[in-house]
């Protein structure tokens, strides 16, 4: 995880007051979060689209590329929340796989408390496995479809990410795989299959029946994951959902696929966007609203101070590679220093 690995100084995070932070009661302690508002210019401040945004292994929520696609997001009249999972940034605990599960699910309960119209699950790379695992769990308390989902590049298992740089680099072949004995799998081949945070059977047409809208994006020079893998687990899914699209992104690499389709006019894109808004979340929709939560260990990171502050410093770190503490052979160039530590 990345804990004390910020790719920006959170103190700059801010949208003129639109950024909110909040620090929610996890199983292991605090969870750091962010709320990213509409824009001030958009009619519906309350209710509308809630996007629930996981991150990549390596990062945080402070991560660049992450803040350009949810302030993005916000500009479209979103809500956009990111957070850091136990053990990554400034949250508590240690993480482990149903741990950093547990924690997305925490989150979704409030944002559900927050009164959304509809909500679109978006995860990254390792932040896909756990999109892919809340809309198991979900699918398991749902009768019907309640979400959308985005997975950017996305992979089968852990276990299976190597198979194709691992050809590039065979010295460190039976190293990789040793690490691998021990490492968490987060199977999501195995969870749209059949559901469940374990993969444990639902019968209902596999483990995304609580999605309605399911969208696949990966770049084309993502050295990271490969394509295959990401198209792989498309066609695991796509049997279960209404609606479903993989879409491959020209010159991208890991990080960057949904980020420069969100950046240019893209039908596909917008046309997702558009039937995600019109999925209407119910699943919570009989209890109560969550109550006030408690601050728990240390306070939630201040938001920040300017949109133009903002904008000015991801200017200068466009195009890094994302620092992982994970044994990985990649292209993607890192040239991005550490600008900020929490410990």
């Amino acid at each position: 995880p990345a804990r004390g690995r910020w790719s920006l100084p959170l103190g700059l995070l801010s949208c003129d007051g639109d950024v909110e932070a909040h620090r929610l009661a996890g199983g292991a302690g605090g969870i750091g979060v962010w709320h990213y508002r509409p824009s001030a210019g958009c009619t519906q401040r309350q209710g509308g689209t809630w996007v629930l945004y996981a991150h990549g292994n390596g990062e945080t929520r402070a991560w660049g590329p992450a803040a350009r696609k949810l302030l993005h997001l916000a500009g479209e009249c979103m809500h956009a929340v990111s957070f850091d999972p136990r053990g990554f940034g400034d949250s508590d605990g240690v993480p482990s796989e149903q741990g950093v599960l547990d924690d997305g699910w925490r989150v979704l309960e409030w944002v559900a408390g927050q009164g959304p119209s509809s909500v679109l699950l978006i995860g990254h790379s390792l932040g896909a496995a756990v999109a892919v695992g809340i809309a198991a769990r979900l699918c398991e308390e749902a009768a019907a479809p309640a979400v959308s989902l985005l997975l950017e590049g996305a992979f089968t298992s852990i276990p299976d990410t190597p198979a194709e740089w691992l050809s590039l680099a065979p010295h460190t072949a039976e190293r990789v795989r040793a690490v691998l004995q021990t490492a968490p799998r987060f199977a999501s081949v195995e969870r749209v299959r059949h559901g469940g945070q374990h993969g444990g059977q639902t019968g209902r047409q596999g483990g995304l029946c609580s999605v309605a809208s399911l969208l696949v994006v990966h770049g084309v020079r993502d050295w990271v994951v490969s394509q295959a893998l990401g198209r792989r687990l498309y066609e695991e899914a796509r049997g279960g959902v209404e609606r479903s699209a993989h879409i491959s992104v020209d010159g991208a690499s890991h990080e960057y696929a949904l980020l420069s389709l969100l950046q240019r006019p893209d039908a596909r894109m917008s046309a997702f966007l558009t039937a995600a808004a019109a999925v209407r979340f119910s699943h919570f929709a009989r209890r109560a609203p969550a109550p006030a939560l408690p601050r728990i260990g240390a306070p939630p990171v201040p938001p920040p101070r300017t949109v133009a502050g903002l904008r000015a410093l991801l200017d200068g770190v466009e195009g890094c590679g994302a620092p992982t503490p994970f044994p990985m052979h990649t292209r993607d160039p890192n040239p991005c220093p550490v600008l900020f530590r929490t410990r």
